[in-house]
């Protein structure tokens, strides 16, 4: 039985990687930006047994993605991800930036990556795509 687990978790991370190379960068960083900010239990249940494997996961797709930047960013809506990191900021109230848990601070660290990752490609220009992100 611990057998087949192993298999079949090895066959989802395997589909989910396939998902992540094929699908559209736009969709996949707004998406997982969404889950990294939603708590597990507001996906109907346990999705994942801790928040921490949940937020791991997420993290590491989300890893996936941001060393694939190089390659997409001139095809990248780089508007709706900076709206959706925008959005990641907003519910991330500073006492849970803060205050380490068993999560700690990887989303913020993995948001400045991608953040940084894009700058780094982008220079000043990054500014113009700042359009769709409130400024008061």
């Amino acid at each position: 039985e611990v057998e087949e687990g192993t298999q079949l978790l090895k066959a989802v991370n395997v589909l989910t990687l396939k998902v992540l190379e094929n699908a559209k960068p736009d969709y996949s960083f707004s998406i997982l930006l969404s889950f990294l900010r939603q708590p597990t239990n507001s996906f109907g249940g346990k999705l994942m047994s801790s928040p921490k494997a949940h937020s791991d996961l997420v993290i590491r797709c989300l890893i996936k993605l941001t060393k694939g930047l190089p390659s997409s960013i001139h095809t990248l809506d780089k508007e709706s991800l900076l709206l959706s990191i925008h959005a990641f900021l907003l519910t991330s109230s500073v006492e849970a930036i803060a205050t380490p848990d068993d999560i700690g601070d990887q989303p913020l660290r993995m948001v400045k990556t991608i953040l940084f990752v894009m700058t780094k490609l982008l220079g000043p220009d990054i500014r113009g795509f700042l359009t769709r992100v409130p400024r008061d």
